[in-house]
């Protein structure tokens, strides 16, 4: 990204009991191999991965901050290539 650096990630502190007034979610959603099944079929497998669930595997994507002046952005960074951005 021209123009734009990395710059150390800005933890927000949080207020003890802040989380107290949170409710549970109403709902989850089903995972990918359900819904795959649902809308596909039973020939749809469930080891079938697209380009995106490849790229947004969180186990060698590194989340970084970039800064150009006052903007941040976030991006996804695997195997030094950028594989998603913020905004």
């Amino acid at each position: 990204m021209p123009g734009w650096k990395a710059v150390p990630h800005e933890e927000r502190a949080r207020a003890v009991g802040s989380d107290s007034g949170r409710l549970p979610p109403d709902a989850t959603l089903p995972s990918a191999a359900e819904l795959r099944k649902k809308y596909l079929g039973q020939e749809a497998t469930s080891d079938a991965r697209t380009a995106s669930e490849e790229a947004a595997r969180p186990d060698d994507t590194e989340v970084v901050t970039m800064a150009s002046g006052p903007l941040k952005r976030k991006v996804g960074v695997k195997g030094g290539k950028i594989v998603w951005h913020q905004g």
